[in-house]
């Protein structure tokens, strides 16, 4: 996933610095809007953190970009 991200990246002419990313996402992670937005997308009775999702996300993506 790095790699292909960092290719679609490349290929587009596009640059962003991992702290950037890390800020825009840890501002998301604080907004209701933001948060919310699975809850109307599972069906009933899955339960979902996205506390524990992002930290998962962070740990093995964010942080190698």
């Amino acid at each position: 996933m790095i790699e292909a991200f960092k290719h679609y990246m490349n290929e587009e002419g596009n640059t962003v610095a991992q702290k950037e990313f890390l800020e825009n996402m840890e501002k998301k992670i604080e907004d209701a809007d933001f948060t919310g937005d699975m809850n109307g997308l599972l069906r009933s009775g899955i339960e979902y953190n996205i506390n524990e999702a992002y930290e998962l996300v962070k740990t093995n993506l964010l942080e190698k970009i």
